[in-house]
């Protein structure tokens, strides 16, 4: 096991840490998250999605891989009444969500986030 923050780009790993993982490892387990459904969107997204984004660069940077195990909530599109079982589409991109999160004060997100 090697310590790391998914919320940090290259999941926070020294370099040569990154490369070790990259030669060596053919199985990633994908389980970090926040589930705190009242958590504050610029602590969420981080960890959720861009930490997501971050195992999946780190995927692709593998010359072994054979396998990736992600652990997620049944908590999604939580906005429609029904859930079929299909792909949606984002309602916006996650680097459209990051220009959000670092142009907008946190009073403003208070302000329209859903009840």
């Amino acid at each position: 096991m090697v310590p790391g923050d998914c919320s940090l780009p290259k999941i926070g790993l020294s370099p040569s840490d990154y490369v070790m993982l990259t030669q060596q490892v053919n199985i990633i387990l994908h389980l970090a998250a926040t589930v705190r459904f009242d958590e504050k969107i610029n602590i969420a997204v981080p960890m959720n999605i861009g930490g997501t984004k971050e195992i999946i660069d780190l995927c692709r940077a593998c010359v072994n891989l054979k396998s990736i195990v992600y652990l997620s909530t049944a908590y999604s599109n939580c906005n429609r009444k029904y859930i079929e079982e299909c792909f949606y589409d984002p309602p916006l991109e996650y680097d459209g969500v990051i220009n959000i999160l670092a142009t907008v004060d946190e009073a403003v997100m208070e302000v329209i986030k859903p009840k």
